[in-house]
């Protein structure tokens, strides 16, 4: 006769289960990861308070996100408290999807590992890799990349990250002052928009189809208005 199991198992539990397990950075070998497995469908009380798991995702597998070892059983509770004491600020609901898509949209080119580990990374950091000062909260705190090449370079500050000596663009296309806006009614599905401001007003705005078209319109401008660039 089969052991009764605290909760019922969904289909696929198994190997989803596992696969989540090892995409949250849990590093542990094969045999270790399926004694941790059986051990946790089996428990039905939170190692640490001791209270009663309410469901089954209510239990955690609670692991040490520096070394990627292992640690106990425990409830959501008690498994979101201790991850927020290993992090210099606490982490907004969805914060993790919602980040990645944004450096994505930003222009960040890597692998979905390279992303995930930069975001380990960046959740941890709390000093700026270039200036040396404490992030004053976790806005302040910045994933830095090269605009050209969309590579990953280090975490920074807000104020080192938008630094005039670093000469990258802060667009989308790697070209100054032109950006690259998603449209469904273009055939390439986006469109390219050029605005210059100086003196806190815009002295050009106009769109274009192409970026090849887009950097023409710019640098004829240039040529044609030297005073707005002296």
């Amino acid at each position: 006769m089969e052991e009764e199991l605290p909760f019922e198992l969904r289909k696929n539990h198994k190997t989803k289960t596992k696969s989540n397990w090892k995409k949250r950075g849990l590093i542990e070998t094969n045999e270790k990861i399926e004694e941790i497995y059986q051990r946790i469908i089996r428990a039905s009380h939170c190692e640490l308070c001791g209270k009663a798991f309410k469901s089954s995702n209510d239990r955690c597998m609670n692991h040490c996100h520096e070394t990627g070892k292992f640690r106990n059983i425990v409830c959501r509770e008690q498994c979101i408290y201790s991850i927020m004491e290993e992090l210099p600020f606490k982490l907004a609901k969805l914060h993790k999807p919602k980040t990645k898509f944004k450096w994505k949209s930003r222009g960040l080119i890597e692998t979905d590992e390279k992303i995930e580990e930069i975001y380990q990374k960046c959740i941890r950091t709390s000093h700026c890799e270039l200036c040396g000062k404490a992030f004053k909260n976790s806005r302040d705190r910045q994933m830095d990349h090269d605009h050209i090449t969309g590579k990953f370079r280090n975490i920074v500050c807000a104020k080192c990250n938008q630094c005039k000596r670093d000469k990258k663009f802060n667009t989308n296309t790697g070209e100054r002052w032109i950006y690259k806006i998603k449209n469904k009614t273009y055939k390439l599905g986006f469109y390219y928009i050029i605005q210059i401001y100086r003196n806190s007003k815009r002295v050009l705005c106009t769109t274009t189809q192409t970026l090849e078209e887009a950097i023409e319109v710019r640098d004829k401008f240039i040529a044609e208005h030297p005073e707005y660039f002296k």
